[in-house]
């Protein structure tokens, strides 16, 4: 350490020494000092352009530092805020899509809940209407009253009566009718035939008609056979009688005592069979005598019919039987013969109930025809059926009151008001293309059907055809050939054309049945 000391005075002495020989300065030194002076002011010069260099280097460095820095903080703090904007929206569109995810999968479970719940509610009010239904009886088609409503196989029957489909044979419906008249005597012989015989059916409909073409056909060797009748110790026997022009079976006998039973007694029918039918024996009880009712009662109904006051029949109820009404009449409104053919207008009515069994009617829906021929039967029955297939066979016993009245048939020609047919022209009737009519008849809110029936039979088939008209204000309709009964036999036969149009029609509200009111025109014509 001294000896650095002792070497630094030495130097600083040596200088000062040379710069005190120094002090007195030549030309050739102030021209040096200028040079010097002009190097130094350029050194300035220049350093202070390299500062100014410097400094504008340095900024504009700085400013692209800054730049580069500003961008890259900016980058940063986009892509932080555009994190934090897409972790938001993210956010966002998560919590929509969950929350509409869990509205579907709570839509998916409400869904099933309820119609867990549907389910279970409608099997209970399934498993209450099916007890309300099996606590009712329901009516099935076996030849028996099963809901007791008075109707048997109601709605269910085939158009014989019979329960089962038309086969190749078709079907058959017979009749055993040993109701006591209000002498306490049957009428034997046709008690028991062939009611129904129907071979074949089918429908046509266009735009003016909706028609049921059915066909029958009855052979002689179609009968039950020999039917034996036992009743109150007596046994008999009722034999077939055939009839072709008819196409009917009917029951005779040589039986006179036609008192065959009294009020609750029984009857048996034993049938040895045939063609539709095995051998069987069906019988029935009748039921108890009729009380409560007097025959003036029906005298006060013909009246009625007759334009007299309304009328009531009273009864003593009872629940083991069936009551029913009929009530029809007419009067002719013309009746003529043209061209060796039969040509009527005929106004009637029909008044046709199954009553409550209240023990009382007023027949206040019924209005008659002054001047009518008419006829009243009140019956107290029972029945049972025997089916077999499509087959059946009803036995009816009890008792029934009539009474009757009858006006007088004369010829007459058609008034200019009377409904009548204009095609075919009843001077000439055969059958063609157009069936026309005039003077159609005023009608209730109920009533205006008008109904066309056309009959025919060729001896061994008979054949009917009942269309509804859909117009008939239109006043004719177009009549199609295929519904011309045996339109394609040669042979010339004669048919039975019936117009017959309803002016009022009434479904009564009491008692299970109707009242209609109507007009017809009938003529047999040439088809």
């Amino acid at each position: 350490m001294k000896r650095l000391l002792a070497v630094f005075w030495a130097m600083t002495g040596l200088c000062a020494c040379e710069t005190q020989n120094e002090l007195q300065p030549t030309e050739e030194d102030s021209a040096i000092e200028d040079d010097s002076a002009i190097e130094e002011d350029a050194t300035l010069i220049d350093a202070e352009t390299d500062a100014e260099t410097d400094a504008e280097t340095d900024a504009e460095v700085d400013a692209e530092s800054d730049a580069e820095v500003d961008a890259e903080t900016d980058a940063e703090v986009d892509a932080e805020t555009d994190a934090e904007v897409d972790a938001e929206i993210d956010a966002e569109i998560d919590a929509e899509i969950d929350a509409e995810i869990d509205a579907e999968i709570d839509a998916e479970i409400d869904a099933e809940i309820d119609a867990e719940i549907d389910a279970e509610i409608d099997a209970e009010i399934d498993a209450e209407v099916d007890a309300e239904i099996d606590a009712e009886p329901r009516e099935i088609c076996n030849g028996l009253d099963d809901d007791g409503d008075g109707w048997t196989d109601e709605e269910l029957a085939n158009v014989c009566g019979g329960c089962g489909t038309l086969g190749s044979q078709g079907c058959q419906g017979w009749s055993a009718d040993f109701t006591l008249d209000q002498t306490g005597q049957v009428q034997l012989n046709g008690a028991i035939g062939l009611s129904s015989s129907v071979t074949q059916i089918s429908s046509f409909e266009n735009d003016d008609l909706s028609c049921q073409i059915t066909q029958s056909s009855v052979d002689e060797d179609d009968h039950l056979g020999a039917i034996t009748v036992r009743s109150g110790g007596k046994s008999f026997f009722m034999t077939p009688s055939y009839s072709a022009i008819n196409q009917t079976i009917l029951y005779n006998t040589s039986e006179t005592d036609a008192a065959l039973y009294q009020p609750g007694e029984s009857l048996s029918i034993t049938v040895p069979g045939g063609n539709r039918f095995f051998s069987f024996t069906l019988s029935l009880d009748s039921p108890s005598a009729l009380e409560g009712f007097n025959q003036s009662a029906l005298d006060a109904v013909l009246a009625q019919t007759q334009g007299g006051d309304v009328a009531e029949i009273r009864w003593l109820p009872d629940d083991q039987a069936q009551w029913s009404l009929y009530i029809g009449g007419s009067r002719p409104l013309f009746r003529s013969t043209l061209a060796s053919r039969s040509y009527i207008g005929t106004e009637f009515y029909v008044y046709q109930a199954l009553l409550k069994n209240d023990g009382r009617i007023r027949l206040d829906d019924l209005t008659g025809l002054p001047n009518s021929s008419a006829r009243v039967l009140f019956s107290k029955t029972r029945s049972v059926r025997k089916l077999k297939g499509a087959n059946v066979l009803e036995l009816t016993m009890g008792q029934s009151f009539s009474a009757s009245h009858t006006e007088s048939l004369s010829e007459s020609e058609p008034s200019e008001t009377d409904f009548v047919l204009t095609e075919p022209n009843p001077a000439a009737p055969v059958l063609q293309d157009r069936i026309a009519w005039q003077n159609l008849p005023e009608s209730t809110e109920r009533g205006g059907q008008l109904t066309l029936t056309l009959s025919a039979s060729n001896g061994a088939i008979r054949q009917s055809v009942v269309c509804n008209i859909l117009h008939p204000e239109q006043g004719s309709v177009d009549w199609p050939a295929e519904l011309t009964p045996f339109a394609d036999e040669e042979a010339s036969l004669t048919g039975t054309l019936l117009l017959r149009f309803n002016e009022e029609l009434i479904e009564l509200t009491q008692d299970e049945g109707s009242f209609v009111k109507s007009k017809s025109v009938q003529i047999n014509l040439a088809l």
